[in-house]
């Protein structure tokens, strides 16, 4: 784990998820699952950057899944 020298902060990465049913999944392999829609609950994405990302899904209108909830 990282320290930010400015605040002595201890920064984070999240680097899998866990599923209801205990399963623990990469990243990669949350984002495998998510497109193949074997997993419930989150949006896979592409950023402007090319980077992949998985974004938890509050519901299935787009409107109310807005882009201020937390990001994985």
């Amino acid at each position: 784990m990282s320290s930010d020298s400015n605040t002595g902060a201890a920064h984070r990465r999240v680097t899998g998820i866990q599923l209801n049913n205990g399963q623990i999944l990469s990243i990669e392999e949350a984002l495998r699952e998510t497109n193949k829609k074997h997993v419930q609950g989150l949006f896979a994405g592409v950023d402007r950057h090319g980077q992949r990302y998985l974004k938890v899904r509050l519901n299935d209108r787009a409107e109310e899944n807005q882009d201020s909830v937390s990001l994985i």
